[in-house]
């Protein structure tokens, strides 16, 4: 799955937008994170760490027991961009406790004529006999709309902060 937004912004500046604390604080108020979003530069790379509550009304009941306290820490590791212009990528994962699990995919921002397209990609993998496959499809569902929403909401913030 993929989904995208286009910005009225260079890829140089989109990337600084979306590992802005500011911005990052805003939509953890917004969208049920918990805790202080932490940016560091690692290497040659920016590491995003977010702590996340899950709700609990719509995790998939074979998947609840193995949540723990429901907070999952997602990570997204940046390459910034070599210019201006330069495409900007990152892959991203959740780290979902011990459940049976794996949340991940990818960030591209890519240059446009009038600004950036920011695509991101959505792998999920459920290892649950029987209804993994329906319990992926859930989640999917789930990473679908509230990464739109965030999305929507990245453009409200840098119209407002930028």
């Amino acid at each position: 799955m993929a989904l995208e937004h286009e910005y009225e912004l260079p890829p140089a500046e989109l990337f600084a937008a979306v590992t802005d604390p500011d911005y990052l604080a805003a939509r953890n108020a917004r969208f049920g994170g918990v805790g202080t979003p932490q940016v560091d530069d690692v290497d040659d790379t920016v590491v995003v760490r977010i702590s996340r509550q899950l709700p609990a009304d719509k995790v998939p009941g074979p998947v609840r027991p193995f949540l723990g306290d429901g907070v999952i820490v997602q990570v997204d590791t940046w390459t910034p961009p070599a210019d201006d212009a330069s495409p900007v990528t990152a892959t991203w994962r959740a780290d979902v406790a011990n459940a049976p699990a794996q949340l991940g995919g990818e960030h591209l921002i890519e240059p446009t004529d009038d600004g950036s397209r920011y695509t991101i990609t959505v792998d999920v993998s459920i290892k649950v006999p029987l209804v993994g496959r329906k319990l992926e499809q859930q989640v999917a569902g789930y990473l679908d709309s509230l990464i739109s929403k965030e999305l929507d909401y990245l453009a409200e913030w840098i119209s407002e902060n930028r």
